[in-house]
């Protein structure tokens, strides 16, 4: 065989296979394509419920959706979940989504950094500005000192502000645990007057609020946490 005629076998042998796999191609493609629609139409599905979630602080719903999703993600509206939160001034989504690692340095609201413009509020969004700057470590730390000195006045004034009460303090409890076992009976008072406390919440030993109402032997806090729904295991 010459040269030439080589050269033409090769060249036929690539046709042939080029045309294989174009026909492979347009086999496949279109099944390729639907998946990929339908996991795009799946994504743009669950960012228009997390917005959804934050415009109504569905707490719970921002937690699943965040997760799964991002705490800085772009959502439908190409604003971030902060924006969002702040544009609604859900005072708890914004502490959670910072809680959560949400960044304040990728949120430009009206032309300026979040920290920057946030900074600038007038002193009747003391709880916007609160809950967009404070440390929320040394926030946590803070409370855990009103629990011990039973100081409802100023525990009562910082969950009014947007904290937490359903989270781990740096000791392992949680405030409504953590009263419980110092018995603490103001702060109590304070923590069963926020309206999103969780009387299931365990602190970090697995302990819930119940079961040591009951260890303690705890008459009052045991009848009243019943009452809201707590249970021993």
């Amino acid at each position: 065989m010459s040269v030439i005629q080589r050269r033409f076998s090769v060249l036929a042998i690539l046709l042939i296979l080029t045309v294989n796999c174009a026909r492979h191609d347009l086999t496949i493609s279109p099944y390729e394509n639907a998946r990929q629609s339908t996991v795009i139409k799946e994504e743009s599905d669950e960012l228009k419920l997390y917005e959804l979630a934050l415009k109504d602080e569905n707490l719970a719903a921002i937690l699943r959706l965040g997760a799964r999703l991002g705490w800085d993600a772009e959502l439908t509206s190409s604003l971030r979940p902060l924006n969002i939160a702040i544009q609604y001034q859900r005072i708890k989504a914004i502490r959670l989504l910072r809680a959560q690692g949400a960044k304040l340095d990728l949120v430009q609201i009206e032309g300026q950094n979040a920290t920057a413009w946030a900074l600038n509020l007038p002193p009747e969004k003391e709880t916007l500005k609160r809950a967009l700057l404070v440390d929320l470590t040394l926030e946590a730390d803070e409370v855990l000192g009103l629990i011990a000195a039973n100081n409802y006045k100023d525990l009562k004034k910082r969950i009014d502000e947007g904290f937490n009460v359903n989270q781990h303090l740096s000791n392992g409890e949680s405030p409504l645990t953590e009263s419980l076992k110092k018995n603490k009976a103001l702060a109590l008072r304070a923590l069963f007057l926020a309206s999103d406390l969780d009387v299931n919440f365990a602190n970090r030993f697995l302990e819930k609020p119940l079961a040591l109402a009951k260890k303690m032997n705890n008459k009052k806090v045991e009848e009243e946490l019943i009452k809201r729904g707590a249970t021993y295991e």
